[in-house]
């Protein structure tokens, strides 16, 4: 089935890709590096009002902790480069999906939605 890529149906499709890589992703590292016990992986949850939000990142792997504002430009680093700003808290492990401009605006909008 051929989807233009224009539609927000193709959208869902490329994030529901990035949420099932991203699961891939924190099952096979827990497989190969389980979590000690009454730890489990994480990820951040679009929960609750978050867009425009402070932020606790760590700047890369292992990285000092630093505050940024859940925004456009955060979103938009976070899609193209996701190991470059990790949510605290969160398991590293998202991989970097190709998206052109009008998919990742589609998405943003997507997520910014999900925002109350």
């Amino acid at each position: 089935m051929n989807i233009p890529r224009s539609t927000p149906f193709f959208c869902l499709a490329i994030l529901g890709a990035l949420l099932l890589a991203q699961w891939d992703l924190r099952a096979e590292a827990a497989a190969s590096n389980p979590a000690p016990p009454g730890e489990a992986l994480h990820a951040p949850r679009f929960l609750g009002e978050f867009w425009g939000q402070p932020l606790q990142v760590h700047h890369s792997i292992g990285g000092p902790l630093i505050s940024v504002d859940f925004d456009e430009a955060y979103f938009v680093e976070s899609v193209k480069e996701p190991m470059k700003k990790i949510h605290a808290g969160s398991t590293p492990g998202m991989v970097v999906a190709p998206m052109t401009d009008d998919e990742i605006n589609a998405l943003m909008a997507y997520v910014k939605s999900l925002s109350k």
